[in-house]
């Protein structure tokens, strides 16, 4: 026995499989979307002003939402001064006081020598950008790259509003031998 079946009901049944697959195709990427301009994103290391903790090229995942900056943070942050996104690490969180002393290399924040375990080697200078003593305003930071003589950081640059970070380094994702958090040794 043969069953009876209506052409344009079969069609009908194709494009209402092919609507429910694009409409479940467009959420995902809207959901995307969402999560990346608000919740994670990935960015891409450009430079060797953060090694050795950081190499050019390496990727890492960024959190965005409900980051409160607090000092040794690595966090991506908008320089208006160089146009573009960077990758630095803070040092001087609001109300702190910092100075920077050149001819020994040490970095102090409230009266305390900073243990830097994760510099490439001590800073020769102080930069240029700001005088010290230096009282962190509110809703800024300090911050600095791991390799302090190869750097265009706070130093040269100026505080960094809270505004201005994009989101904290959390994850590093390449390369795979790599991969984990970041903040194991420094915490």
């Amino acid at each position: 026995m043969q069953e009876d079946f209506d052409e344009s009901e079969r069609g009908s049944g194709f494009l209402r499989e092919v609507y429910e697959w694009t409409k479940s195709i467009a959420l995902a990427i809207v959901l995307a979307l969402i999560i990346n301009q608000f919740v994670f994103a990935m960015v891409q290391v450009e430079g060797s002003s953060m090694e050795p903790t950081l190499s050019s090229q390496e990727r890492l995942v960024i959190t965005k939402l409900f980051y409160q900056p607090k000092a040794k943070d690595i966090v991506v942050v908008k320089s208006h001064a160089l146009g573009k996104y960077i990758i630095k690490r803070i040092i001087a969180v609001p109300g702190d006081v910092l100075e920077i002393r050149p001819e020994s290399g040490d970095v102090i924040v409230n009266g305390e020598v900073l243990d830097e375990p994760y510099i490439y080697e001590k800073l020769r200078s102080a930069g240029s950008a700001c005088s010290f003593p230096l009282e962190i305003p509110e809703d800024h930071v300090f911050v600095m790259g791991d390799n302090r003589n190869n750097s265009q950081d706070s130093r040269n640059l100026g505080l960094v509003a809270f505004d201005d970070i994009v989101g904290r380094a959390s994850l590093r994702v390449t390369p795979f031998s790599e991969f984990g958090t970041l903040y194991d040794d420094i915490k």
